[in-house]
């Protein structure tokens, strides 16, 4: 259901992943939307998570940083 905190956008997928996506929203009976939106935020949270860890790691070897 869209409101006013959505937006409609258009991508481009392989049909081969298209028609695993389009099995998987028939027999788990949800929205294409629901979908994407869980797999884009997993993917968005991963991606967060990654830059934390490089992030830590590289302050970890930062002599400057340590030495404080």
């Amino acid at each position: 259901m869209a409101n006013s905190n959505t937006e409609k956008i258009t991508f481009n997928m392989p049909v081969e992943l298209k028609n695993q996506v389009m099995q998987l929203k028939d027999e788990l009976k949800v929205s294409l939307s629901m979908i994407c939106n869980e797999a884009v935020r997993g993917y968005v949270q991963q991606k967060e998570l990654e830059r934390w860890r490089t992030a830590a790691e590289n302050a970890a070897k930062d002599k400057k940083y340590t030495s404080i």
